[in-house]
């Protein structure tokens, strides 16, 4: 399977980010394009590092392929913030790589 190759520039500018970076709003917007972006075998290592460094919300819903899929509620309670804060984010995000946070299809709370 090859690789979308903006997923490999993105993982370029990240390796080369200088380390205090990596929590800077340019920092979240790669981590985020690249989560996008990864093929589902990285995808998976990244979501389990992601679980173990403690950076992403509890998972209480999944679609239909398992993926987890997080409340702005969650989102906001997990960092501090609040929901308001989170959607401009998305906002942000989604205005660097069109189709990020867009989800299609059914929820299933996670048992």
């Amino acid at each position: 399977m090859s690789r979308n190759p903006r997923y490999d520039e993105i993982m370029q500018k990240m390796i080369a980010m200088p380390r205090e970076y990596a929590h800077s709003d340019e920092g979240r917007l790669l981590l985020s394009e690249a989560l996008s972006l990864a093929p589902p075998d990285i995808k998976a290592l990244m979501d389990a590092k992601l679980k173990e460094l403690d950076l992403m919300p509890e998972s209480t819903f999944c679609d239909d392929q398992g993926n987890a899929v997080f409340t702005l509620e969650q989102v906001a309670a997990k960092f501090g913030t609040t929901v308001e804060e989170v959607k401009q984010h998305m906002e942000e995000c989604t205005a660097h790589h069109p189709g990020a946070f867009k989800h299609t299809g059914a929820v299933h709370r996670v048992h």
